[in-house]
């Protein structure tokens, strides 16, 4: 298991930094390495100024963002989103991967490159999670299931997909070895039981906040590390589906890909800590930090995409151009690369009728034409734009 871009990190995992964590305990895997079995879920919580304010922060966050989606009138925002996250979810494995890398995929069929299959394959599997949690609960089964499709034409040999490990992993800068590594998960046996006991905990009843909830549930997957390959995107995936699970609803679906992808020695870092020393406000702290920047970050994407349909539809009514146009801009922000073909799929006309209204709403500069497909640039851009000035989390104790 390799992880990247860890920096001053990069130390074996010294058993003794382990030995008096109130977390959890140092074991011996067969081999003789040493490995961290992490307590069972939930922990003691003693709330602390920085943790309540970083609980209060996320949740008006999130607030923010259900409004805003609520406000939306433009189709398919969500997949947009989604998209953002598989693009972060791909560079977090070692993949650089573009918004127009999978929309071109997705216009053409062609999916050139293991890492945009891997961002597609991202894609659908969030969208097989949500088809099949109307009947099979967030479980280990569903897990095992959805690591299966996010991992279907792409697994390396040796990575079981849709089968947690049977084998022990570890985790490290590339290179590493389970004696050189920075954190080594819990043997097989260990890490079963604890799996048993996480899924109890995602339906447990209990009095903590959803948000804290999420953030301690996603400690413990990572610790545990389940799977010999796409750990992280797995993370990814699981975030969004639990914390819709514990709230109902009330919360809208928040991607927390970007913020893990940029604070990635930060994430594990934090993790560590807890396993060694208990600090768990601090991770909560850290976490729900995640959690509502992600939030403020999809609220400003999805004003920049509203500030840019507003714009494009005044120019088409600006210019008295015909109903075809308007139409043929609404696709476009739903599918902003498109062939001609298509866009007349869409529309309900023949493919020379669909280059004509292209052709038109070319004029807004909202789209250009790239040899067979039509693509629309400005869109991409403010999809796959971050907030300016994003954070950088800095802890207050």
């Amino acid at each position: 298991m390799n992880v990247r871009s860890l920096g001053p990190l990069c130390n074996h995992m010294d058993k003794t930094l382990f030995a008096a964590s109130p977390s959890g305990r140092v074991t011996h895997t067969r081999t003789g390495i040493d490995a961290f079995v992490p307590n069972p879920l939930p922990p003691a919580i003693a709330w602390r100024a920085d943790a309540v304010s970083a609980l209060a922060s996320a949740s008006y966050a999130l607030g923010e963002l259900g409004v805003s989606f609520s406000a939306s009138t433009i189709p398919h925002l969500g997949t947009h989103l989604l998209r953002r996250d598989a693009i972060a979810s791909a560079r977090i494995e070692g993949f650089h991967v573009t918004m127009e890398d999978i929309l071109t995929a997705e216009a053409t069929g062609v999916s050139a490159g293991r890492g945009i299959r891997l961002a597609l394959n991202y894609i659908r599997t969030y969208e097989h999670a949500r088809v099949r949690l109307k009947e099979l609960p967030l479980s280990l089964r569903l897990m095992r299931e959805l690591h299966e499709v996010l991992l279907d034409g792409i697994a390396e040999t040796g990575s079981t997909p849709g089968h947690f490990r049977r084998s022990q992993n570890w985790i490290g800068p590339a290179g590493s070895t389970p004696a050189s590594a920075i954190f080594v998960p819990p043997p097989v046996e260990e890490m079963n039981s604890l799996l048993d006991n996480w899924e109890r905990y995602l339906h447990a009843e209990s009095a903590l906040p959803p948000l804290a909830r999420l953030a301690m549930a996603h400690y413990q997957y990572a610790a545990i590390h389940p799977f010999l390959t796409m750990n992280e995107s797995m993370g990814l995936i699981f975030a969004p589906l639990y914390l819709q699970h514990l709230s109902h609803k009330k919360f809208p679906a928040v991607f927390v890909g970007h913020f893990l992808q940029r604070q990635s020695a930060e994430f594990y870092y934090r993790m560590i800590e807890v396993c060694q020393h208990g600090t768990w406000e601090d991770w909560i702290s850290f976490y729900l930090f995640g959690v509502a920047d992600s939030a403020r970050d999809t609220v400003t994407c999805l004003q920049r995409v509203h500030h840019l349909h507003t714009m494009s539809m005044n120019h088409v009514e600006a210019a008295h151009m015909d109903d075809d146009a308007a139409r043929t801009l609404n696709m476009l922000f739903q599918h902003p690369i498109v062939s001609a073909t298509t866009a007349a799929d869409y529309l309900g006309v023949d493919c020379e009728a669909a280059s004509r209204a292209l052709a038109c709403v070319e004029s807004t500069g909202m789209v250009t034409r790239q040899g067979s497909l039509w693509v629309a640039g400005s869109l991409i851009a403010a999809l796959q734009t971050l907030t300016a000035g994003v954070e950088t989390y800095e802890p207050l104790f």
